[in-house]
């Protein structure tokens, strides 16, 4: 399965600590902010200046975590921020722009909770966060919840608890920053995914008919962390009343563009929950689905990248109750056309990254791996971030049966990439492909290993989050891989690498904890 984060709804796991809010104001080091070309005035200078410049003039803190060759990134800065309203409302905030790929920046990335691209957060100016933002909705939509953010600064932290309390005395702004928070990109700090759960479920019969839409997209969040829950799901949803809630969605054209994420990269899973397979029920849902979709891929108001995205709906509709079959040559062909639509009419190079990536996932999804990698290796001469696509290459090589080439794409993808959390998270990808396609090879594993523990020590504060993680896999992946101990010299040597990036990092450190817990294995 190729990587897809048009709709992010599972964040990767953290150890970071918790707690219901974040204040950063006082922290130090210092991350240098990046200037961009689309009419905002991001904050030049460091992470620390920034919110002390916040406090000073009384402004909240808009913070944009993100990496350039990270497709949704460039969906939202083709669409979000280049919106006039958007910018206006930016002149009202100091903006952060943090790359992850900047000094310091993955340390950050630890403070603020926060681990997959993009994720944007707005804070108070004493540095308390209040909401962390969606980058999945309908561009206008995006402005309305902005506005009920900043409409008294209330921490959703705070409404969480005054939800659990009396939800009958929540506001209208309260429950649309309910609905729309970026619960994906919190680690769980103020409510566990199996607490959201029996929350959410509680809450919707105190929502008012007033905030329908906000109303159907909590209920729309739950079915879908239903669906995706591992095991037995904490609760039972009520299947009919879900499937009165779909046919209202798909039935109103103004319903749709507050939830225009779920019909697109959501309709498996809520379709799942809602009905039985081969069910009348299930078929009429998804005709009328099919309809919707049709009038979204026409609907000029709509980005490309969703545009297309209607192409891969159809697809995964179609593999519910198509078991191991190919699916029907008319759903192939509207993957096709949409795929080829949108290759054309994507010149913009940035915007190309986030449109080709949902073409190549709804590729993956139909089958059609030919035809993906045709497509990716052709866009390799248009992207500004190539390696990304080289990753994906590489997965349908393998999916193939051919290692060698695999390994070759993964290899070259951890060359071309640039920036230092980005090439340790390209040079992980590598050893695990290494480790996982060619085991016996040692000495390759341990050249790897060693040249990608090296892009660790290139960079102060590195071992933080994102590249924290990858860390971790990388221990887990040689810890198994040596199981039987026949490798246990290259697992010193690795072991021994780290420890010498390990030396200058302060005891008092949570980078500290990281090398001593990886040190320690055996």
């Amino acid at each position: 399965m190729l990587r897809f984060c048009a709709l992010a709804l599972a964040a990767l796991a953290s150890a970071c600590s918790t707690g219901s809010s974040t204040t950063v104001a006082n922290q130090t080091p210092a991350a240098a902010a990046v200037a961009q070309d689309d009419g905002i005035a991001w904050f030049q200078g460091d992470v620390p200046a920034a919110f002390t410049h916040a406090k000073a003039e009384n402004k909240p803190i808009f913070v944009y975590w993100g990496a350039v060759w990270c497709p949704p990134c460039q969906q939202v800065k083709a669409t979000i921020f280049k919106r006039r309203e958007f910018i206006e409302r930016s002149r009202l905030l100091v903006p952060v722009y943090l790359d992850g790929d900047l000094p310091s920046a993955q340390k950050y990335g630890e403070q603020f909770g926060v681990v997959g691209y993009p994720t944007m957060i707005l804070f108070r100016p004493d540095g308390t966060e209040i909401m962390r933002l969606p980058g999945g909705v309908d561009i206008e939509l995006y402005d309305s919840v902005l506005d009920s953010a900043l409409h008294d600064l209330r921490p959703v932290s705070e409404i969480v608890a005054a939800a659990k309390r009396d939800p009958g005395r929540l506001t209208a702004s309260d429950w649309k920053l309910l609905a729309y928070y970026a619960w994906e990109t919190g680690e769980q700090r103020i409510v566990s995914d199996d607490d959201r759960q029996m929350f959410v479920q509680q809450l919707l019969p105190a929502c008012p008919a007033s905030a329908l839409s906000d109303c159907i997209r909590l209920k729309l969040s739950l079915a879908t962390l239903v669906a995706q829950t591992e095991g037995k799901p904490k609760i039972t949803l009520d299947a009919r009343d879900l499937l009165a809630t779909l046919n209202d969605l798909l039935d109103r054209p103004g319903l749709r563009p507050a939830n225009l994420d779920y019909i697109l990269y959501a309709a498996d899973d809520l379709v799942k929950v809602a009905t039985q397979p081969n069910s009348p029920e299930r078929k009429a849902l998804e005709a009328k689905w099919q309809g919707v979709l049709t009038d979204i891929a026409s609907d000029e108001s709509v980005s490309k990248a969703d545009r297309v995205g209607t192409g891969y709906a159809r697809v995964v509709l179609a593999k519910l109750d198509a078991g191991k079959g190919p699916l029907p040559a008319d759903v192939l062909a509207v993957a096709r056309e949409r795929a080829a639509w949108g290759d054309r009419v994507t010149t913009d190079a940035y915007e190309r990254q986030s449109v080709i990536n949902v073409v190549a996932n709804m590729f993956d999804e139909a089958g059609l791996d030919v035809e993906a990698n045709d497509l990716l290796t052709r866009e390799l001469g248009r992207s500004k971030s190539p390696f990304y696509f080289m990753e994906d290459i590489a997965d349908l090589a393998q999916k193939a049966g051919h290692k060698d080439v695999a390994l070759y794409w993964l290899e070259r993808a951890y060359n071309e990439s640039a920036g230092p959390a980005t090439r340790f998270q390209w040079g992980t990808n590598y050893l695990l492909g290494v480790i996982e396609m060619a085991p016996d090879d040692g000495n390759r594993i341990e050249r790897v290993g060693l040249a990608v523990l090296d892009e660790l020590g290139k960079e102060k504060d590195g071992i933080y989050q994102r590249s924290r993680i990858r860390l971790e896999r990388i221990d887990k992946a040689v810890r198994a891989w040596n199981k039987s101990g026949t490798h246990t010299a290259i697992v010193v040597a690795l072991r021994g690498r780290l420890s010498e990036i390990c030396a200058p990092v302060a005891a008092q450190d949570s980078a500290r904890q990281t090398c001593d817990r990886f040190l320690a294995r055996t």
